[in-house]
């Protein structure tokens, strides 16, 4: 092409036209330029395809991609102070609660298919630990029993009402009313807890402690129980991703102060057996 350019260069030059000596010049840019082309090579396929760099992609065949601004987070809840002691309280107790529970000196007391019950003293009081195996996944199980506990009444027939205020992510007060015990000798009890519910890798827990608070005064109607820090885990079992490990412990007052100890301890045998029952009913629901 540049050849055929060369006697219209020529008449330009000797008119001496400067606008015209700029357009030749332009013109010499352009033939001497990559991009220039004959007609001849709209016939090349190949050629031509080069000459149209694709969509999406720069003059030297770059990819373009759109510069998205990243993802906005959701903006966090700005904690009050009393919601920052509550958090710091349901800390300690997920910390204590994980010390008992991690304790080398428990007794065992009673076992069923394998599952037990231990015993051991601290502060002047008896502390229980059991555990079982249920055959159920552990991320199905542990949303039913630890993440959904509103819904625990309907498997833990020893649960009448759960409520929950929610303070932050994984913190909340947690009441809870039982029915009557030991076939209507101890009456009613409410607990109103601070609790910690999270993961530590595989291991699903609910972590709590009793605390006083504005959201759920104390009342005539119920005695108000304690309980002291207190976990509750599920975690696979190492040979069975199908079947998962239930661990965690009693540790309570239920201010029944004329009734004798063994009666409670008796309690205890009874009440471990029920729960390990409700959580062996409430996988098989939650397997269907």
């Amino acid at each position: 092409m540049a050849g055929g350019l060369m006697p219209v260069v020529s008449r330009l030059l000797a008119a001496g036209c400067p606008s015209a000596i700029k357009t030749v010049r332009a013109g010499l840019m352009v033939a001497n330029s990559p991009y220039c082309t004959t007609l001849t090579d709209f016939a090349d396929p190949s050629k031509l395809k080069s000459l149209f760099p694709r969509p999406g992609a720069d003059s030297f065949g770059q990819s373009l991609s759109p510069q998205l601004p990243p993802a906005a987070k959701p903006a966090q809840k700005r904690l009050t102070k009393e919601e920052l002691a509550l958090q710091a309280q349901a800390e300690a107790a997920l910390e204590q609660a994980f010390s008992i529970l991690q304790a080398d000196d428990w007794r065992r007391v009673d076992t069923q298919d394998g599952d037990e019950l231990c015993v051991r003293t601290a502060g002047g009081r008896n502390v229980w630990k059991y555990k079982t195996v249920v055959s159920c996944s552990p991320e199905k199980f542990a949303q039913e029993v630890i993440h959904n506990c509103t819904n625990c009444p309907s498997w833990n027939k020893t649960i009448k009402k759960c409520q929950i205020h929610e303070v932050s992510d994984g913190v909340e007060i947690l009441r809870q009313e039982t029915k009557e015990l030991l076939g209507g000798l101890v009456s009613q009890r409410e607990f109103v807890n601070v609790r910690r519910r999270g993961r530590r890798g595989q291991m699903h827990y609910s972590a709590m402690a009793s605390i006083d608070h504005s959201a759920f005064p104390e009342s005539d109607r119920y005695v108000r129980a304690q309980l002291f820090p207190t976990v509750f885990t599920v975690r696979p079992c190492a040979d069975s991703p199908d079947r998962c490990i239930v661990e965690g412990t009693f540790n309570y007052d239920l201010k029944l102060r004329l009734v004798p100890l063994r009666v409670i301890e008796g309690a205890t045998f009874s009440a471990w057996r029920q729960l390990r029952t409700q959580l062996l009913r409430c996988a098989e629901h939650v397997r269907a």
